[in-house]
């Protein structure tokens, strides 16, 4: 029943190098989104460190008292410290050295400013602003720009992957028997009997738009200047 079909060698093997090119294509593009998402997510990761940076340097260090917890306040107003930011950015170590403040009061210190800190961290929202020219807020901005740029593309993409992977998969898999002469001869008669249905779906895959639709989505992502092969 195999032997009955006699594929065209040839024209299998230039199927299937066009649907794996679209398949590298389509790779490439998914790949580039989540990039580009995590370059957004690292942007605003940065961008609300600096935010709550920002925040601690308003809070004055009398907010180290507002649980009544003893600390005093007067040794470290006269040693420079005026707000959370400056108590952040020393040590026990360097804390513990400033006249009538001593160890035990260093790491109460510590402690309370990191409890602050954690605090800011949630309760600090994202503002963008374009007349923010911060470094942080100008890259957060960019990213977010040039991913919204293609997110229609990028959303075609995944769509068509989800709609298709496993299914083309299988097809390249199968119809890969009736690529060459010496995997066919020494394919079994099951092999080839399914090659057979897999050369057909494989040439009707060809014929579809799924080749030119990645293509056209692949060409729009690099025409953008992203381009997805240098990935």
């Amino acid at each position: 029943m195999g032997e009955k079909f006699k594929p065209d060698f040839g024209q299998v093997r230039k199927n299937i190098e066009i649907i794996e090119s679209a398949v590298k294509k389509l790779a490439a593009v998914i790949t580039k989104r989540n990039d580009m998402k995590a370059k957004i997510e690292e942007a605003a990761d940065r961008y609300r460190a600096d935010s709550v940076k920002k925040t601690l340097s308003e809070i004055d260090i009398e907010e180290l008292n507002s649980g009544r917890q003893g600390i005093r306040i007067a040794p470290l107003r006269a040693a420079g410290y005026k707000n959370i930011a400056d108590v952040v950015r020393a040590s026990v170590t360097t804390l513990e050295h400033i006249s009538g403040i001593g160890r035990q009061t260093a790491e109460k210190i510590k402690a309370i400013s990191d409890e602050i800190v954690k605090n800011a961290a949630v309760n600090t929202p994202i503002k963008l602003s374009i007349d923010d020219k911060s470094a942080e807020n100008t890259r957060l901005l960019t990213s977010l720009r040039d991913y919204r740029a293609l997110k229609s593309e990028f959303d075609r993409a995944e769509k068509l992957n989800g709609d298709t992977e496993s299914e083309v998969k299988g097809i390249l898999n199968v119809a890969g028997v009736a690529r060459g002469r010496l995997k066919w001869m020494f394919a079994g008669a099951k092999a080839k009997d399914d090659a057979k249905e897999a050369c057909v779906r494989l040439d009707n895959l060809v014929k579809s738009s799924y080749p030119s639709d990645i293509d056209e989505i692949y060409n729009t992502v690099k025409r953008s200047g992203f381009n997805p092969a240098r990935e």
